[in-house]
Formats: C-alpha cells, structure tokens, sequence
C-alpha cells in the first residue's frame, strides 16, 4: 500500500487517492482506503451477482408485474370502490350470524384485503426467495457460514411453493396480523381516502383466534414439505455416494491418468514442431519471443472455455503449433512431413528428446536460455526429461511383478457428510463435460471420437522417439505396427526431485496394460482409453436412471407424509379427522382382506427395489432358486432394461427376448449381479494319462503360465493348477487350470474369447509333449433283437458275420418289410 501512495513521508495533495484520509502520526495510514477498496469490491461483486440473477429473470418480474398490477390490482381496487363509495359499503355476514355490527368486516375491507394486500404479501414473499435463495444460498458463502450446509441445503430444497407458503404466512404475520391500527389498514394513518383508513368496518378479522389458526398451519405446512424435501435430498444423495462414490472415484482416478498422458503428447508435439517452424535467433538458439508474436498462442490452452471450437476430431491433430500468416502452408507441410517420418521410423529432422548443445546450435547456451522464457512452461519441459537409472530399475519391477487383485469393499457405516454429497454431484457434472479428458485430449463427446483422438495423442506420443529405433509388431493381419515404450507415460508418474511416484505408476500400468518389455501397441493404447470412455458413458447412465428407483421411493414416501401432515394440519384448524377416518374404516377394512395378499407382495417387492437394491439398469443378472447351486462355468443372465415399484423388466442376454418380473416374486430367489461381481473367474479341465510323469506335468503348468503372464490385457492371475480326479481304473488323472480375466461377467464376450484361446492353446501343448489322453474303445454289441416268428431264420446281418460272403448272404429286405409293418387301422362304424 505505501508503493501505491507514494510511502508514508512523501508529500501528496490532500485528495490524491480516492477514499484516502490523512492521519497524523501515520500509524493507521493504509486501513481507509484498503476499507474502501474492500467495499468497493464488495459492492462490484453485489452488482455481478444481482446482473446474474435479475437479467434472466427480468422478463418474467415484468410479465409479473403488468399481470398483477392490470389484471388484480386495478380491477380489485375498482370493485372495492363501487362497493364503499356507491353501495353504501354494506357488512359481511353479521345478519346471518347475528354478531354485533362493529365486529364484523365491510365487503369493500375483504376485496382490499384478499384481492390487494394478500397479494402483495405473497410477492413480498416470492422477492424473498430470490434473496434468501438464489443470491443469498447459491451465490455467497455468507448463507453457508452463518447458518451451515445443512440449513443452507434445507433452504435450496424449499424452493418453489414450500418457500412461497412459509414466507407468505410470515409476511402476513408481520404486517397482516394483530390487533393493531397498521394491521387493519396500512394507510390508516391518512385522511383522503376513507376507503383505506379507520373509516372503513375491519371487524375482527386480523386478530381472530381463526385468521391465526390458517397462517400457522400454512407456515407448518410449507416448513415441513420443505424439511421433507431437504431430508430426502440428503438421504438419496447418502445413498447414490454410498452406492456409486466408490466406482466413481476410481473412473475419475483414470480419467485424469488420461489427461495427464494427453497434456505430456501435447508438450511433446509441441516440442517437435517448436523444432520445426521455430525461427533461430542471432544467438543460435531458437527466437521464442518471435515464435510467440508469430503464433498468437494463449497461455490458457489446457482452460475448458465454451467458446472453444468444439469441431471434427481431427482438428486435434491439425491443430498443431502452426504459425499465422503466410507461411501456414509450409507448416503444414513439415506438420505431415514429420507425421509420415514418424510413422516410416525415419529420422526426418533434429531430435527433441534431450537437451543438448547439438540440437540448438554449436554449443552455444542461449537456447536454453530461451527454454527458461519458454511460454506457459515455469519448469522444463517433460518432453526433455528421461527416468534416471533408479527410476528405471523401478519401473521395470513395477511392470514385470504379477500383482494380486485386491478387493476392497466400502463399510455401509461411513458417515457421509453433506460435502462429500457435494462433491460426488459436481464430479458427475464432470461426466457431461465434453471434454471429459481436458481440453489437450479434445472433444471426445462421442466414442468414434474418443477413438481417433486417442490415436493422435498415441502419434505424438511417437514423436519423442521417432529418432530410436522402435520395436515392432505384427498386427493381426500380418502388417507392422510401432509399439510405445512405456517408459514415455512413465513421465508423468515423475515428482518435482525426480523420483518415481509408484502409487501412480501402478495406476497407469493397470491402465495401459503394457507386455512383459515395457511396450504398448497402438491397438493397445486405444482400447484401454475406449475402456474409461466406456466405464464413464455406463457410470453415468447408472447415475441417471437411478433416478427411477429415487422417484418410486418419492413417491411412497410422499404418501405417507401428505396424509400425516394434513392430519396435523386438520388438527391445529380444531378439525377432527378422525370422524372422516372412522366412516371409510369399514370401506377400507373390506379392500385390506380383498387385497391383503397382494398387498403383501408389493410390499416385498418395495423392499427388494428399496432397500436390497440388487441391481441396477443395465447390470447383467441372473435369478436362481437359492437352495441350488450354480454353474461354475456361469449362468444364463438377463439384462436390466426397467425397474418400479411394481415390476422390472429385463432382456434375455442370449434371444434378445423381453419379459417382466415381478418384484415380490424375486424377493426370494437369488440373484447374481455380473456387474457388481469382481474379476472373472474361470476353470478349464484336462485329462492327462497317469503314465505321465509329474516333471512333464509341472513343465506343462510352467508353459500354460507363462502363456498367461504373456497377455496381460486379457488375464489378471494364473490363479491355481491342481488334480480334481484320480481315476486309476480308468487311466487318467483329471487336472484343472484356474485362470482369473480381467473383465468382470459384465463383459462376458472378451471372456469366452480368451477362454477358448487358453483352452485351444492349452491342447497343443498336450500335443507337443504328447500328454493327450486317449479313452479306451468301449464294447459295442450290434446285435439285433429277434421276432418271435423270425426267430428260427437267421438275419442277413449274422449271416454276414459268419463268415459268408458278402455275394451268397443277400439280405431278405422282404424280412425288414415285415418287422415294420404297419398296424391294423381299426374299423370305424
């Protein structure tokens, strides 16, 4: 502050600073203005809120407006003076009841103060709303810190006609309500229309014991719809955290897995283009002040702007460094000239891999001088960065141990609090976000999208190592293909002192899946982030049908509680409810015996949709009878499609049939959720001899392992190899390979792939090491069975076997004619 006024021994003109207040000894000099600049502040940020709230609404407050001011007001003010000034102003209803004059209310009072006054009460009370609600709760942390989340949930949840109700009766209460002059008239004080002053009968009426019963039944009414809606958020969103936070969190852990390797492509295509169409400086090094005055680039490039262009997926890979202008052509061409080196593995141009006196100029230091200026970069580059040796040994360990699965289950006990509430909304707010792997990754609204994207940033990914000699590998049809050292995505895992980040490395090679040489194939890269796109797309789906189930719940809850309140309600108006109850007892008590089975069902079926939650939409599931066992080679599942109160209805996985359930029938049965089940689990069974010897066997168990750890995309664990079966009398002895895949039976069709994979693989190996067991030839006895008539007469067929040629034992088919002839058809009369 003394830099900005000029020091506290300067001389200045009295007025100099706007707001600023001299003191003489100096001592709190700087508090004034600062107070000033703090209401200053506060007063813009006012403006800012009260611009956010009132434009949008402002065409619907004018519509407001005109409607009530011409089409109540006016028209109430217009009978209530025919009433007073040309009728006579004559009483309301003391005739009929026989009160005296002087306590009841004129005709003209009641127009005024239904028709005038209670309408401005209830705009008093929409106004209301605005501040307390959408400025105060939702757009200043004033509401949250004075009165706390819980309240603050409670007021956001009351919005609409709960909110209107109370704040109705309450306005009411302070300005309507009492045995004061004000509350019979407001304009009691004037004495030019009597219509509007003492002049003009109120009776009663605002200090009634009745007027009082109605305006705190309506503010127990409004209150407590409005603590049943905030009770209700909180307890369905406890339930979509407790239920999906845990899924969620993984998937977000991925997802910015994947943002980090887009932002490390995009730093390392930025780097190789840099090298490209960056003008040299006089120095030798490359002229970055230029390149920025040339590109225009903003430093904002990882912000997610909505006035991005949200176009093809393409633009991603077009959108490379290209400089403005004229020479955009040539860019464009060294852009392709170096997508086509990367792809031939030729070394096109100078390497960026490394910073090195040869690749800026003659040995000269004023490259990486301009490297410190480097735009949007306060640090070096990752693309220049390579893992030490300790960070290598690490990694290779990392990516060669075979790691357990672990199954974790979350504890239904965790008291979840109002912000994880929060937090677990604005991360599903995140799953909409068209750019859900940032804006360095691009636009993946769509998975043909996400597709091609992931293979531009796979490219860049290349660039880093487009001068090395990169390993190969033949594709399915026979062609080649570049495999990504996975060393390359390992420099994200990288802390700022150069250490390896385990817990994140593992993360990222459960992701990525590399081979057994630290490689990862295109094909790959790209399936393993169409596998989050994938996970996200189905999560979020989850998320939103729920809304079903939570819907249904409303529902029910909301039976129960309308027809407790208006008891309430009917209670504090001195009505007795139960007079209305005790004459439909009897109507009701003849449904209860007509529909007490039903009745029971449903409610089962409310329980299982409610509180057992067994499935979700689109979870694969199968429904058994819980005394039999199930198959261990999987059941025959259904698809979820919908699910009530009443019925779910579901798909049948292998026809592609449509059918319902009730749910009070499935409330017994057991039902298996694939989605919800963990790793898939799967057993092949072999016969071996039991004149092979155990050392061919464990030679057998050591190829068929090692077949495994060989695809580590497709299997998590070789989990056992065991004999099942000794059958000496029969000659073999029975093994089983237990195998664990890395789909759940969601997935079922990668699983059967691979499984008849392993199955087949695991039959060639019997062969190669000549293990296959042959059964022994079983007798067969192919005699037949003789009529008693032919039983004299030897058949063709054991003529045959006698020994007889086959020219002189001519089969008599005139025999076989007569063993099936045709049964007398009876007579019919």
């Amino acid at each position: 502050a003394d830099d900005d006024e000029g020091g506290p021994d300067g001389d200045e003109d009295e007025g100099h600073h706007d707001g600023e207040v001299d003191i003489p000894d100096g001592g709190g000099r700087g508090r004034i203005p600062l107070f000033f600049l703090r209401t200053r502040r506060m007063v813009k940020m006012g403006g800012i809120i009260l611009e956010d709230v009132l434009v949008p609404k402002w065409p619907y407050v004018k519509m407001y407006c005109g409607t009530v001011l011409f089409v109540i007001l006016l028209p109430m003010l217009l009978v209530a003076s025919v009433l007073f000034y040309a009728v006579g102003n004559p009483i309301a209803g003391c005739q009929e009841r026989g009160d005296v004059e002087s306590d009841c209310a004129s005709y003209s009072w009641w127009v005024i103060f239904l028709g005038i006054r209670q309408l401005l009460t209830l705009s008093l009370a929409m106004a209301t709303e605005i501040v307390v609600v959408d400025i105060l709760a939702l757009r200043t942390k004033l509401f949250l810190r004075v009165l706390g989340p819980y309240i603050t949930l409670l007021a956001v949840q009351a919005r609409g006609w709960p909110f209107a109700v109370t704040y109705w009766s309450l306005w009411n209460f302070v300005t309507l309500y009492g045995n004061r002059r004000f509350s019979e008239h407001w304009l009691y004080w004037q004495r030019y229309v009597s219509m509007m002053n003492a002049d003009n009968p109120a009776g009663l009426v605002v200090h009634s014991d009745t007027y009082e019963r109605v305006l705190i039944a309506a503010v127990v009414f409004g209150a407590a719809v409005g603590l049943k809606r905030g009770w209700l958020a909180l307890y369905l969103g406890k339930n979509s955290v407790q239920h999906y936070g845990p899924e969620l969190e993984k998937l977000m852990r991925k997802m910015l897995l994947v943002a980090e390797v887009a932002r490390l492509s995009e730093e390392i295509r930025d780097e190789t283009y840099t090298d490209i169409v960056a003008p040299m400086s006089p120095a030798g090094g490359f002229d970055f002040d230029a390149l920025r005055r040339r590109r225009g680039r903003s430093n904002s490039t990882d912000a997610d702007d909505d006035n991005d262009i949200d176009s093809q997926p393409e633009a991603r890979t077009s959108a490379a460094p290209a400089s403005l202008g004229a020479e955009s052509d040539r860019t464009s061409d060294n852009i392709s000239r170096i997508r086509k080196n990367t792809l031939d593995g030729t070394p096109g141009v100078s390497t960026a891999t490394g910073l090195t006196h040869s690749t800026y100029g003659d040995g000269d230091t004023a490259a990486e001088e301009a490297m410190a200026s480097r735009p949007r970069l306060d640090k070096q580059s990752r693309a220049f960065l390579h893992l030490g040796t300790t960070a290598k040994i690490k990694l290779t360990e990392l990516v060669g141990e075979w790691e357990e699965p672990e199954i974790t289950t979350a504890s239904s006990n965790k008291n979840i609090t109002i912000q994880e509430v929060l937090q677990f909304r604005q991360a599903v707010m995140c799953l909409d976000n068209r750019f859900p792997f940032s804006a360095a990754f691009g636009p993946a609204r769509t998975r043909v999208a996400c597709i091609e994207l992931a293979q531009a940033v796979f490219e860049d990914l290349l660039l880093r190592t487009r001068d090395q000699q990169r390993p190969q590998k033949l594709d399915g049809a026979g062609g080649a293909g570049d495999l990504l050292p996975f060393e390359t995505l390992s420099l994200i895992t990288l802390r700022p002192n150069g250490e390896l980040d385990e817990a994140m490395a593992r993360r990222l090679i459960r992701l990525f899946r590399p081979d057994r040489n630290g490689n990862v194939s295109a094909l790959d890269f790209v399936k393993s982030i169409d596998k989050v796109y994938k996970a996200l797309r189905t999560q979020r789906a989850a998320i939103a049908n729920s809304s079903q189930i939570d819907r249904a719940f409303e529902q029910i809850v909301n039976v129960l509680f309308y027809f407790v309140l208006w008891l309430v309600t009917f209670t504090i108006l001195k009505l007795n409810p139960m007079a209305l109850f005790l004459s439909l007892s009897g109507f009701i008590l003849s449904f209860a015996f007509l529909f007490g089975a039903a009745a029971s069902k449903y409610f089962e079926g409310i329980l299982l949709v409610l509180v057992r939650r067994p499935y979700d939409i689109g979870d694969r599931v199968a429904v058994s009878n819980p005394q039999n066992d199930t198959s261990p080679n999987g059941s025959s599942t259904w698809f979820v499609e919908g699910v009530g109160l009443f019925v779910t209805t579901a798909r049948f996985a292998t026809t592609n049939e449509v059918a319902t359930y009730s749910n009070g029938s499935l409330a017994t049965m057991r039902i298996i959720n694939a989605m919800r089940s963990p790793k898939a689990t799967v057993y092949i069974y072999l016969k071996f001899a039991v004149d092979i010897s155990f050392d061919r066997v464990m030679m057998f168990k050591s190829v068929i392992e090692k077949f495994v750890k060989d695809r580590p995309r497709q299997w998590l664990a070789f989990s056992a190899f065991r004999s099942t079966r000794v059958e000496a009398d029969l000659g073999f002895i029975e093994y089983v390979v237990v195998v664990q895949h890395l789909e759940s039976w969601q997935n079922i069709g990668p699983i059967l792939t691979s499984k008849a994979d392993l199955a087949s693989y695991c039959l060639e190996v019997q062969k190669k090491l000549d293990m296959r067991y042959m059964s022994p030839p079983m007798p067969v006895n192919l005699a037949m069975v003789k009529s008693n008539d032919l039983s004299q007469e030897p058949s063709s067929f054991e003529t045959d076997e006698a020994g007889q040629g086959r020219a002189e034992a001519v089969p008599n088919l005139g025999i076989l004619g007569d063993m099936f002839v045709n049964p007398e058809q009876k007579k019919i009369r």
